[in-house]
């Protein structure tokens, strides 16, 4: 697990300043340009809910709270949807051979320490993507159809 930890955390470092080419896949998603986010918004969301559920997961690592194997199971969980979802709503090839590797490592931790490190990891990841995946949202056009749909309603 040491080695998949190392090039993990090498790769993750390598985000802060270089765009991922799984962010430009999600990208290639979407409809004509200008025309429909949907792909990226839920790519978005996808990422932001996996981080929330991990965080959660470290948490409960750190507290001791329930059973070793419970929480490996609970974390495969999340891997493995997110994994699907970025192999075939996303073509998020590298996002998807991580969280794949990540899996028989989750069930590889023998102790608490083990799966905190592997699980600030995979966090770290998914901050990441989401990071990335903020920045190429139209922000600006969403807002304006945000603001036009509401400004008709009457109270």
């Amino acid at each position: 697990m040491e080695k998949y930890l190392q090039e993990v955390s090498a790769y993750l470092d390598t985000l802060w300043i270089d765009m991922p080419s799984d962010i430009e896949e999600i990208r290639k998603r979407n409809r004509i340009d200008g025309l429909n986010y949907g792909v990226v918004t839920m790519a978005y969301c996808d990422m932001e809910a996996a981080d929330a559920s991990l965080y959660q997961l470290i948490c409960m690592v750190i507290e001791r709270k329930g059973d070793l194997e419970t929480i490996k199971m609970m974390a495969k969980n999340v891997v493995d949807w997110n994994a699907g979802g970025m192999s075939s709503s996303y073509d998020m090839a590298k996002g998807c051979e991580l969280l794949k590797a990540a899996d028989k490592h989750i069930d590889a931790c023998q102790d608490f320490a083990s799966l905190e490190t592997l699980l600030r990891l995979l966090h770290r990841f998914f901050i990441h993507m989401t990071y990335w995946i903020d920045l190429i949202l139209p922000w600006a056009k969403l807002s304006s159809v945000y603001d036009e749909s509401t400004s008709k309603l009457t109270f």
